[in-house]
């Protein structure tokens, strides 16, 4: 789904959230010490982080590929069913075509 569609903040959230319980070791009620923050383990190893994927930049740069797919792949069935249905080539800003 995620690269097909850009996640809404909460899902965004709720995924961290879980990633973060399972990293930590949170059962239910039972908290324990974070040793540190969550955008210091969502970093790279070369940053001093576990590489744990930011699910934010990690579902815009899955968007951003299926764009560029768009565009590079001229013949594709896909791509004339999108360009025929959002009428990309001339598209109306002011609105439906009423001529």
């Amino acid at each position: 789904m995620m690269a097909v569609m850009k996640l809404p903040k909460w899902a965004i959230n709720a995924i961290n959230s879980q990633m973060a319980h399972f990293l930590w070791g949170n059962m239910g009620d039972q908290h324990k010490y974070h040793l540190a923050h969550w955008g210091l383990v969502s970093r790279k190893k070369d940053f001093g982080g576990l590489w744990i994927p930011n699910v934010r930049e990690y579902n815009m740069a899955l968007l951003a590929s299926c764009g560029k797919r768009f565009v590079d792949n001229n013949n594709s069935d896909w791509k004339k069913l999108i360009a025929y249905k959002y009428n990309v080539y001339s598209p109306n800003i002011f609105g439906p075509d009423n001529t």
